[in-house]
């Protein structure tokens, strides 16, 4: 229930751009929870009204191995492997900070994130609201709808619209096993301009001054007649 349960607490310290809980200290979390459940299954460790175990059933002996080949199974996340089987739980890859990806030369596959990389236009300009919001794999992208559609006119590309959230577990499954895909993901940094719309982030919008609003509302009826 508390390994879970932190999968709520990641929830918002996304929203709110908290930046508290990061890849490594959440799976470290797992690591030592999970950990303390094999010891306690082996009976290493009780409580005080827990009885002796005299002896380990088959039951028993199978959740041991279970939970100890799990907990081995997300020791490779904490240098980062992208635990693809997890996605919908684990925060961001790129709030790693030990990655085993920056010791690695030249192109990198099986899902491992990418080294950011320059737009393939130099026209385009950098994108807003950059500094809260990252696009997976390195890949190139905006934020903000007007400003992704100026540039795919500038490059002749479409747009691909990507709408997704911090508390959306598909988004990240769809991430971690489609576009991790090296074809796909040639085809996204190449032939496509990503506009990524976070639905449910509390970043407060600029305020828009109320006569620009009347003014476009009168420049829409004229330009109905």
């Amino acid at each position: 229930m508390i390994a879970f349960s932190m999968k709520f607490l990641v929830t918002i310290d996304s929203v709110y751009s908290l930046k508290l809980i990061s890849r490594d200290i959440f799976l470290a979390i797992w690591i030592v929870l999970f950990s303390l459940l094999g010891f306690y299954l082996m009976g290493k460790i009780r409580f005080a009204h827990d009885s002796d175990l005299k002896h380990i059933g088959t039951f028993r002996f199978l959740l041991i191995i279970i939970v100890f080949s799990f907990v081995v199974y997300l020791i490779p996340g904490l240098f980062g492997s992208p635990l693809k089987g997890l996605a919908t739980f684990l925060p961001s890859q790129s709030s790693t900070e030990l990655n085993l990806k920056n010791a690695v030369p030249g192109p990198v596959s099986q899902g491992f994130s990418v080294p950011d990389s320059p737009f393939t236009s130099s026209t385009c300009s950098e994108p807003r609201y950059g500094d809260i919001f990252d696009m997976p794999y390195g890949l190139p992208g905006y934020f903000e709808y007007k400003q992704g559609l100026a540039c795919a006119k500038e490059q002749g590309k479409p747009v691909l619209l990507d709408f997704k959230g911090h508390a959306c577990a598909n988004c990240k499954l769809m991430e971690a096993k489609v576009w991790s895909d090296p074809e796909i993901l040639k085809r996204l940094r190449s032939e496509f301009v990503i506009v990524a719309l976070y639905v449910d982030d509390r970043t407060p919008c600029p305020r828009v001054n109320g006569s620009l609003l009347q003014s476009m509302a009168r420049l829409r009826r004229q330009s109905g007649k």
